[in-house]
Parts: C-alpha cells; structure tokens; sequence
C-alpha cells in the first residue's frame, strides 16, 4: 500500500497501517535550493555571501526521489513504509512541486532536521526479525 501523508506531522509520510517494528523501507529526504541569507533568500542577507547564490535544482532532485520511492519504487517484500521530506524550494521549484501536489513537507530548519534525524533513527525497527529486514535510506541535497 503506498505511504500517505501523516495529518498535523509536516513532512511525515507513512504506509497507513504502519506500525512500530514494522519491517520496510525507512527514508529521510531533505533538499536544499533556498538559502534563506544569501540573495533572494527572503531573508535578512548575509553581510558577504561570499559569491554564493541560490541553488536551483536540490529540492526537485529530492522531492523526484521521493516521488519515485513512493510510486516505482519495488523491492520485493520490502516496501517504503516510514518518509519524513523536509524541503526548501526556490520559488520556481515551489510553483511546480505545487502544481505537482508535493505540498507536504517541513522546512529543514536545523531544529526541524534534528527532530527528523530523530524520529527517523526512532522509527527504524530495533529488534528482530524486522530489523535485519529493514532498509534506511538518508538522501540529502
């Protein structure tokens, strides 16, 4: 059964009758285009930025990942079950991970990534059978 997304938990994807010690696929995927302090971040800009600008294609690459994880992804008997997608899109990524309905997803502020890292590593099965069955998969960009 393919993940949903998990109602008043940002970013949080799971198989709808997933349950703790489950055995699956365990995923954390965050991209990172806007970069609030540098140019056209929509932020107060960093005093030097060094050159730097913002990136324009890391939050599609994640959020395509994620898409095909919860979609054409196949491993048999080992399906995706547990996804937490933190994102930060220019605003040209924001317009077509919209009009994709790719909506649900956290900022990844450094609290909201240490929460995910977190109830990633929480969720992934510690014991066995399920946990010698399980997958993690970190994909960060």
């Amino acid at each position: 059964m393919p993940i949903e997304k998990v109602p008043d938990q940002p970013g949080l994807w799971r198989e709808p009758g997933w349950k703790a010690q489950t055995p699956g696929v365990y995923a954390l995927i965050v991209g990172v285009s806007r970069y609030p302090h540098l140019p056209d971040g929509g932020g107060a800009e960093a005093p030097d930025a060094f050159g730097l600008a913002q990136l324009g294609s890391s939050a599609s690459t994640a959020a395509s990942l994620f898409e095909w994880l919860r979609g054409a992804f196949r491993h048999d008997g080992l399906p995706l079950v547990w996804c937490r997608l933190l994102l930060s899109p220019t605003a040209k990524e924001k317009k077509a991970l919209d009009a994709a309905g790719i909506t649900h997803y956290a900022e990844p502020t450094d609290a909201n990534l240490k929460f995910a890292i977190q109830s990633w590593t929480g969720a992934v099965p510690a014991k066995d059978p399920a946990a010698s069955d399980s997958r993690t998969l970190f994909f960060f960009s």
